[in-house]
């Protein structure tokens, strides 16, 4: 892509960038972000992350960029690999900033690799939390080749200034503002070529190009959804596939609506009809005007469902005297994630004795008979309710936030591997199981990138520990990897199943890793995740529960969320699970939100828009 100015403001999950999202062995030449870009991780004011040698010159960004997580840039978020991008002739004078590896050209990485060359940075680096790491007044990472960079003299507001990851290094020089806008630092830049131009106007030195655009040629802004991965494009036909397969087994025609069908709506809120609601919900995007649209044509069915799971919920209210059920805290959860996806707020969802009934409180942190009474699904599913809308919790509530990330951390197993004592969660078993590991994966997910620790006693082992939720996460992934089967599935009770092979794959899209670049989860025939659940599925495109099965409802619901969990990663909201973003638990409210952005001169297009 070149040639190609934007303004206005893009917000999302991971992989957001003023102008692409993600580049793959892809060119940016000759553009510009005058947006404000805001994200969780990999955010960039012109490109969020890349790989496979992409290309990033002759750009520049004047937009702030601010990133939840980390690896934010004000012009290219991060690289996803080693010899991700080369960057040069670039510049930012915006401001960026995030907790953890920022940078005022590029946020970078400490192992992954980058080339980065005659730029230079005169924005200001801020460090969003009071413990901070790898801020760079020009990159944060110290992953890469560096030569002829350039930053303005305190530019790094509120961390130890320094070029390179908060230090010095040979290749960059730090300048006054004064001495950067002189005619003889464009000179310095440019090296041997010719693509800075002093500013005529006695400013930052610009690119030559920017003195060819032409505004009356500007376009008018606008969105049109399209597919931008032939991944994507193939993850939502397969997600098409598993719905259309319930509607036929349900003895529906292709034109009716699934969620609007008599026999549909008579099961609102129970586990036979929710999850494939949440599918459905989740299946979707918001365009430029903050409308969301579901890609699944259901006609009224996503309201009338609603409306159904609403009547249902305040009869039961009636007949239970205020609550859902007298033992089970998930019939509260699962009723959230998918009312959520609906477009519902399950905070104000139906009026019981004259008030909004709050599913949130009744559910979580206020929950009558206690989450833990029902082990530890009621901890995982708690915490993932929770943080589906970011819901606060309250002064004076029965059970905080912690207290939920903490009785999950207490409940895992002393079975660890590749050096480590602690695995993952079970149960009953005794050893891992693949499915509540992933799912408490799912739940510490957005606390991945905390530095805060836990002090707690384990409850298999009677050992008090103190870890960062981190250290717990990756500690369950190296577990799940060594459960991992050869064809890139999962057993769990003995048999071998679709379904714990869907919730691995949504802990890890949960986390922002895309399943078929992680090492630990690529067996040794290279069989990914995918592989390994593509095995189950049936001739009308849906999915039984083992291999050779016949469709099966319950695997049928868990694989297509799954692929609506990695859709979402690798498509325009980055289903980065990450802190509170935009992940398959996450309120719709939340996802990403395609910014404006106005073509200042011709863009010469190419088959692809924001992920290149």
């Amino acid at each position: 892509m070149q040639n190609l100015v934007v303004e206005g403001t893009v917000s999302g999950g991971s992989y957001a960038g003023g102008v692409a999202g993600y580049l793959e062995g892809a060119s940016l030449i000759r553009c510009g972000s005058r947006a404000e870009v805001s994200g969780s991780q990999y955010v960039g004011g012109v490109a969020g992350a890349a790989k496979s040698s992409s290309v990033i010159t002759e750009c520049f960004s004047t937009g702030a960029v601010v990133s939840t997580t980390g690896y934010a840039g004000g012009v290219f978020g991060g690289p996803a690999a080693n010899n991700a991008a080369i960057l040069s002739y670039c510049y930012n004078t915006g401001t960026v900033s995030g907790p953890a590896t920022v940078g005022g050209l590029a946020g970078g990485h400490k192992r992954y690799t980058s080339t980065y060359q005659n730029s230079y940075n005169a924005g200001n680096v801020t460090a969003s939390m009071d413990v901070a790491s790898n801020h760079g007044a020009v990159v944060g990472g110290k992953g890469g080749t560096f030569e002829n960079l350039y930053y303005r003299t305190g530019c790094v507001t509120n961390v130890e200034e320094g070029g390179i990851a908060g230090e010095g290094h040979d290749a960059v020089t730090a300048k006054t503002e004064e001495e950067m806008k002189e005619a003889a630092f464009a000179a310095s830049l440019n090296g041997d070529g010719s693509a800075f131009a002093a500013d005529e106007n006695g400013g930052y030195p610009v690119l030559a190009w920017q003195g060819q655009i032409d505004p009356s040629k500007a376009e008018e802004p606008g969105y049109h959804f399209q597919e931008e991965t032939e991944l994507s494009a193939r993850l939502a036909d397969m997600i098409k596939s598993a719905i259309d397969s319930t509607k036929e087994t349900g003895g529906l025609a292709e034109t009716d609506s699934l969620l609007g069908s008599a026999d549909w709506m008579s099961g609102a809120s129970s586990t036979g009809t929710d999850w494939m609601a949440l599918v459905m919900g989740r299946f979707g995007y918001f365009d430029p005007e903050g409308a969301y649209h579901f890609l699944y044509d259901d006609g009224d069915g996503y309201a009338l469902y609603n409306a159904a799971m609403k009547q249902y919920i305040e009869a039961t209210y009636e007949d239970n005297g205020g609550i859902l059920h007298s033992t089970k805290a998930t019939e509260w959860h699962r009723a959230t994630v998918a009312i959520a996806a609906l477009g519902g707020d399950p905070r104000h969802f139906g009026v019981y004795e004259g008030k909004d009934i709050d599913l949130i409180a009744d559910g979580t942190y206020d929950n009558q008979s206690g989450p833990g009474r029902q082990g530890i699904n009621g901890w995982i599913w708690g915490l993932i309710a929770l943080d589906s809308g970011a819901y606060e919790v309250p002064d004076g509530a029965k059970y905080t936030r912690d207290d939920f990330i903490t009785e999950i951390l207490k409940l895992q197993l002393a079975d660890g591997v590749d050096g480590n004592v602690y695995g993952g969660w079970d149960l009953f078993a005794g050893s891992s199981d693949p499915d509540i590991t992933a799912m408490a994966v799912q739940a510490l997910a957005p606390y991945y990138f905390s530095n805060k620790s836990y002090t707690y006693v384990n409850a298999k082992t009677g050992e008090t520990l103190t870890k960062t939720v981190r250290q717990v996460v990756e500690e369950a992934l190296d577990r799940l990897g060594s459960l991992q089967r050869e064809a890139g599935d999962f057993a769990s009770w003995g048999t071998v199943n679709s379904e714990s092979t869907a919730q691995v794959l949504v802990a890890l899209t949960a986390l922002g890793i895309d399943p078929a670049e992680d090492d630990r989860f690529i067996t040794g025939t290279g069989k990914t995740l995918l592989d390994g659940l593509l095995q189950y599925r049936t001739a009308n495109g849906g999915f039984s529960h083992t291999i050779g099965g016949g469709w099966n409802s319950m695997a049928n619901d868990q694989a297509a969320y799954a692929l609506v969990a990695y859709w979402r990663l690798r498509t325009v909201c980055a289903l980065c699970m990450i802190s509170g973003t935009t992940g398959l638990w996450k309120n719709a409210a939340l996802f990403r939100r395609p910014g404006r952005r106005s073509l200042r001169f011709p863009l010469r297009k190419t088959p692809a828009t924001r992920r290149l």
